[in-house]
């Protein structure tokens, strides 16, 4: 089977990733799982999920992408469902050093080759603007991140009765397990949302890029249910992020598959396993006979 024609994303080892994650890039595998155990403050989860609708053409390619290609489409936040997604509240607070130190920075990084003349004259038209004259700019720039960032979300557990509910076809799709260590080189960019009422303050002067790192990880509570990681890419929208095969370690189907969608997931399976990928584990859930929750119970073949 040849590979497929996909536009394939890249990584690049100083993306849009967390500071922590580039150093675990740089260890050993027998390293890096010593600092997943000891020295991260919040460890990262082991798991990852992922659900899959079982009504739509689009969720089925992508759920095959997945099983048999072992490639991750990255989608940009302008097409998700939450309209506050990669929003924040900008802000031109600082002393008037901090202020001149961020123009000529700014003025610097935009016209290069001036020369100093000119460039003292650029960074006094920029130290004259408002908050109002730089708001278009700022909101054009967070348009082209929403729009060309490349992300791939995954939930914290297979057994939400919501998430079954709201993107799985209202339980008649499918959730893929993964093992973040058995390819960590990919995996440990999937880094947790953190849930805040507020939007991120964003300082244009002081803090700008921590300001974005909190932009780009940040949800309101009411989210909070999905426990959701993140890949991001900056620029790698609508491409694909290749996986290590082994890394996907369970298929669970939802406690109402129906008998269609079951006969196409055994043949991606069937595709899988003809290319000499690593079997996957296939599960059902199922309702709980006194309690309001969902159990996982292993496919008898």
């Amino acid at each position: 089977m040849t590979a497929p024609a996909y536009p394939i994303a890249m990584l690049p080892p100083n993306g849009l990733i967390d500071p922590w994650v580039a150093r675990m890039l740089s260890l050993d595998l027998r390293s890096r799982r010593h600092v997943l155990k000891q020295f991260k403050p919040e460890p990262l989860p082991p798991f990852l999920y992922k659900y899959f609708s079982s009504n739509q053409a689009y969720s089925h390619q992508n759920l095959r992408d997945v099983i048999v290609e072992s490639v991750l489409r990255m989608n940009p936040p302008s097409e998700f469902n939450d309209p506050f997604e990669m929003r924040a509240h900008i802000l031109m607070n600082g002393t008037e050093e901090e202020r001149l130190a961020r123009f000529e920075s700014l003025a610097r990084q935009q016209a290069p080759h001036l020369g100093w003349r000119a460039l003292q004259a650029r960074i006094q038209a920029l130290m004259s603007g408002t908050q109002e004259d730089f708001t278009p700019t700022w909101q054009q720039s967070l348009k082209n991140i929403r729009e060309e960032t490349g992300v791939y979300c995954f939930a914290g557990s297979a057994k939400n009765t919501l998430m079954w509910s709201h993107y799985a076809s209202n339980h008649k799709g499918v959730c893929l397990q993964f093992e973040r260590v058995r390819d960590l080189a990919i995996l440990s960019h999937a880094i947790q949302v953190r849930y805040t009422p507020d939007l991120p303050v964003l300082n244009w002067i002081v803090g700008f890029h921590e300001g974005i790192g909190d932009m780009l990880f940040a949800k309101h509570p009411c989210w909070e249910y999905e426990r959701e990681s993140r890949i991001l890419i900056y620029g790698q929208a609508g491409r694909y992020l290749p996986f290590g095969p082994q890394a996907l370690r369970k298929l669970i189907l939802g406690c109402r598959a129906e008998a269609a969608f079951v006969e196409a997931v055994n043949g991606w399976l069937e595709e899988r396993a003809a290319i000499g990928h690593p079997s996957i584990d296939v599960y059902f859930a199922r309702q709980h006979p006194k309690k309001y929750r969902l159990v996982v119970a292993r496919r008898v073949a």
